[in-house]
């Protein structure tokens, strides 16, 4: 029996502006980090996004099954330290600049309707900037079409001092 070669080809998304073009060497690779659904359908459109709105080359993402319910819910204490633990990597190895919570029409997981999601998302934010005050952080809703929203009134920037109140504080 032959063995077949590995044909896996790994391509990289350019970022807005750049098409074709790849760090050169010596170039400081810029990050941010999402916090998404697993879902595929939503996978792309979020990346490209937050290439172009945090600037940057590459996007680490972490995905778990509906996200921001086990961040705002706070009773999976084990996948919300999973979802920590990864962010701080992001953060310490990548420098990751920003931070993005995703919601989603027709998640699987996560049923309740936009209005509702849209508050997970809000929670988990706040969640998330107990324990990094010092990268903007913000929510991403993706509708039914895969067009991306910024939440706009719901972001964590490092320069603001103003952050949701309400929730208890599980990081420390």
């Amino acid at each position: 029996m032959k063995h077949k070669p590995d044909r896996t080809v790994i391509t990289q998304i350019p970022r807005a502006g750049d098409e074709g073009s790849s760090p050169k060497k010596g170039d400081r690779m810029r990050f941010c980090t999402v916090i998404n659904c697993m879902d595929g359908r939503v996978q792309l459109p979020v990346i490209r996004y937050l290439q172009k709105r945090f600037n940057v080359d590459y996007v680490d993402s972490i995905t778990e099954a509906a996200p921001n319910l086990i961040l705002s819910e706070q009773k999976d204490m084990a996948s919300i330290q999973s979802i920590l633990e990864r962010l701080k990597i992001s953060i310490e190895n990548h420098g990751s600049v920003g931070i993005a919570v995703v919601g989603h029409h027709g998640c699987a997981k996560n049923s309740a309707p936009r209005d509702d999601q849209i508050m997970h998302i809000q929670q988990s934010m706040h969640l998330l900037h107990q324990k990094n005050e010092t990268i903007e952080i913000i929510g991403l809703w993706v509708d039914k079409n895969r067009e991306v929203h910024d939440i706009e009134d719901t972001c964590f920037h490092p320069d603001s001092k103003t952050a949701a109140g309400g929730m208890r504080n599980i990081l420390d």
